[in-house]
């Protein structure tokens, strides 16, 4: 399975990416908003892929996929819950050398695709750090709404949602 969108090209992330994803969520500059500025541990890692994101892909049909582009991986993006009571919200994390290049809503369009292929829900959710002004800035461009905010564990949260109803579609294919 596969999203293609424009300049992008999406798979299901598997276990031979463990190296890569320790990796690329280590960097200071992607854990920063994602993991509280902590790194996961390479067992850690391999948990997640192989639990949570593979019981995501058996059970639910989604959950995180590869961001390539031009065949090599710059970052990762899908579905994931967070939160308690948990929420399925849209994600995505690239690697800072091709930050500011669009890749991110680029990959989050691609992956919106897919859930309302996929799904039968009615909005999608997101949430970041309120610091974490370029993904806000993101969000915001892909037609997502602050809906609250809430405490979070180093920063306030932001929470958005965005009506599944709109086209996403210009340019993206999904093939199974």
């Amino acid at each position: 399975m596969r999203i293609v969108t424009p300049r992008l090209a999406l798979r299901p992330l598997v276990v031979r990416d463990l190296a890569w994803l320790t990796g690329l969520d280590a960097l200071p500059e992607v854990r920063r908003y994602l993991f509280d500025d902590r790194a996961l541990t390479s067992e850690e890692t391999a948990e997640l892929i192989t639990g949570p994101n593979a019981r995501l892909w058996e059970e639910e049909g989604l959950g995180l996929f590869v961001v390539e582009h031009e065949a090599a991986a710059i970052g990762w993006a899908g579905f994931w819950y967070f939160h308690e009571p948990r929420v399925r919200e849209v994600a995505y994390a690239l690697h800072p050398s091709a930050w500011g290049r669009g890749f991110a809503g680029e990959s989050a369009r691609g992956v919106m695709a897919f859930g309302m292929a996929r799904l039968n829900d009615l909005e999608f959710r997101a949430s970041t750090d309120a610091p974490n002004v370029a993904s806000i800035r993101v969000l915001e461009r892909l037609g997502f709404t602050e809906t609250r905010r809430s405490p979070g564990p180093a920063h306030e949260t932001v929470h958005f949602s965005r009506p599944a109803n709109l086209a996403l579609a210009d340019g993206i294919r999904i093939d199974d």
